[in-house]
């Protein structure tokens, strides 16, 4: 009986330890018995403890768990905000308030209650903010609710149920120079030599200002073989090979090539990756491709910056970036190739020799630019091949060709063209302007500005892109005619008028308003283009020098660019009038005004390339 009950007692041990070893694991994050003050109550926490991550690092709570409290996630502000994320974070204790700040984001908690502001706007949690006091550590911390304060930051947040883990996740990159904290939430920019990728490491490329800068050290001197130095007491780089040399100051524009001044759009800074600890050097990449003799070419389609040894650009590499591309028939050269702009419709076209109708119909053409709306191949009278692009709003474009692949970049005209100008054939449509015996001076403007000058404006060779405000005989507001050089993004504006008073009255004079005389920084400003102007037509026209003047004429004294308006002549006067209308004499003035405009440009550059 003895030796059954002892082989009983056995059986039942064996089986408890069994069903022991069956039982679940707990997991290491599980409070046990975790006794808290809170809410004036002494309480045993029996549910999980909270972890924290930020970008997959874990942050360190040490002995102020994270804690489940409401049904919400609640944690030590100061370990996961002011430590882990870098925010500013300032109590008020007269207040009992908290304020959590990073870049443009604020958020203020108050001790206790649900209201809290978000930069100034209020919002309701679903916790309030409590004291906690860790009975066992003797510790009291402030608890917040992280996803709301994480959230409005501005990160990301996600809760992990099966491992009662908050993670927050970063949507942009943060940087740190001369001491400030820098966001940036822009592209990452990668980069190429001769069509391989260049490994960056943990420091991608970067848009600034609409340029790429990349790290000088990594692509120009590791991959591209340049001599580089940095001289930390000068903050100066140095790029070099056996023919150049190129000094950069950080944060400067002013570079010397070779000794030579000259300027960059983006200057090159130093930088601290948060995310590593690490410092690096970026630089303007076109810049210093093109300065050193390499081919660049930016591919907006895979945000990398494409740099080449002379020569070796590939046609449909440097395609791969284009708005439009399409190839023809090889026996087609780029000669038999011509484009013309449409843009009062938002349509420009490309005619091409011949008819490939069938070839484009086999071959289609590419569109990657959403502001290419539509496109039509028909055949012109002519018997050659005409794509018609149409745009949802005025484009520049730029038409390229190579072993026949056709590329053509389509933006705002300011991305497109280095020089920009906007050219007004005063009067029009049912106001004549001034008469002079059978000549309106409508007519006389037209002739000039638009049907002689365009040849020159828009030649190939020609440095500026011309926009009239009228291309036929059509009446144009004066404000409208004062608001397109903006619309567009001109960097000037012609006006061209024909003086009108007694018989004797003569000369040429030109007008601009003082309202609208700022200097660029390039230094022009209206009175200098007018005075420059001036000079020219007189010169060619063989006028009186009437002087510059000032006036509110609306198409000056409304622009926002430097602007004059040209009084050529006198049609009242029958010796000026007979200039006027002399075929000789227009073709000279429209000639006079593309190169006094070709003049301006070259002696006060935008910048633009």
């Amino acid at each position: 009986m003895q030796k059954t009950r002892r082989i009983r007692k056995y059986v039942v041990r064996v089986i408890c330890l069994v069903c022991l070893l069956l039982l679940p694991m707990t997991t290491s994050n599980a409070a046990s018995s975790l006794q808290l003050k809170y809410d004036g109550k002494t309480v045993t926490y029996k549910k999980s403890t909270v972890k924290f991550t930020m970008n997959g690092t874990e942050v360190s709570l040490g002995n102020a768990k994270g804690l489940i409290i409401d049904n919400t996630a609640m944690g030590y502000y100061k370990a996961i905000f002011e430590k882990a994320l870098g925010a500013t974070c300032i109590w008020n204790s007269s207040k009992q308030k908290l304020t959590i700040s990073k870049f443009d984001k604020t958020v203020e908690l108050t001790l206790g209650s649900k209201t809290a502001y978000v930069n100034g706007k209020k919002k309701t949690l679903e916790t309030a903010p409590r004291k906690v006091t860790y009975v066992k550590a003797k510790i009291t911390r402030l608890l917040v609710p992280v996803r709301f304060v994480a959230e409005n930051l501005g990160y990301s947040y996600t809760w992990t149920n099966s491992k009662a883990t908050g993670a927050i996740k970063c949507n942009w990159m943060e940087f740190e120079k001369d001491g400030n904290l820098y966001k940036y939430a822009g592209s990452k920019v990668k980069s190429s030599y001769n069509g391989q990728n260049i490994s960056y490491g943990n420091m991608p490329g970067l848009i600034v200002s609409g340029s790429a800068v990349v790290n000088a050290k990594k692509v120009f001197s590791t991959t591209i073989g340049l001599s580089y130095s940095y001289n930390s007491t000068k903050k100066t780089l140095t790029l070099k090979n056996d023919s150049t040399k190129v000094v950069f100051t950080m944060d400067s524009k002013k570079v010397l090539v070779n000794g030579v001044e000259d300027k960059v759009t983006v200057p090159p800074f130093r930088i601290k990756n948060c995310a590593n600890g690490s410092t690096y050097t970026m630089v303007p990449a076109r810049y210093i491709a093109e300065i050193f003799g390499y081919e660049y070419n930016w591919n907006s389609n895979t945000i990398t910056s494409e740099i080449y040894e002379k020569g070796n650009v590939p046609a449909l590499a440097a395609a791969a970036n284009a708005s439009i591309c399409f190839t023809l028939p090889k026996e087609v050269s780029s000669s038999a190739v011509k484009n013309a702009d449409k843009y009062w419709n938002k349509k420009f076209t490309i005619t091409i020799n011949g008819d490939c109708r069938q070839y484009l119909k086999e071959h289609p053409v590419s569109i990657r630019n959403k502001v290419v709306t539509k496109h039509a191949i028909t055949l012109n009278a002519s018997g050659n091949t005409q794509i018609t692009f149409t745009t949802s709003k005025l484009q520049g474009y730029k038409v390229n060709m190579e072993d026949n692949v056709v590329w053509i970049d389509v933006g705002n005209p300011k991305d497109i063209y280095p020089n920009i100008v906007v050219l007004d054939c005063g009067h029009g449509g049912y106001d004549s302007g001034a008469l002079g015996g059978t000549a309106k001076e409508k007519e006389l403007t037209y002739t000039i500005l638009y049907t002689y000058a365009k040849s020159y404006f828009n030649k190939a060779s020609s440095n500026v892109k011309a926009y009239w405000t009228r291309h036929d005989d059509t009446f144009v507001t004066l404000n409208d005619r004062a608001a397109y050089a903006k619309s567009i993004g001109a960097d000037l504006f012609i006006s061209l008028h024909m003086n009108s008073a007694s018989p004797s009255a003569k000369g040429t004079e030109v007008f601009y308003s003082l309202s609208n005389n700022s200097k660029l920084k390039n230094g022009l400003n209206s009175q200098t283009m007018a005075s420059m102007f001036l000079k020219s037509m007189v010169s060619v026209m063989g006028t009186t020098n009437r002087g510059v003047k000032t006036a509110k004429y609306v198409v000056i004294h409304k622009n926002t660019v430097p602007a004059i308006l040209i009084e050529l002549g006198f049609i009242s006067n029958s010796s000026e009038r007979a200039k006027l209308t002399n075929t000789s004499y227009q073709k000279k003035a429209a000639k006079k005004i593309y190169e006094t405009t070709e003049e301006i440009f070259k002696k006060y550059p935008t910048g633009r390339k």
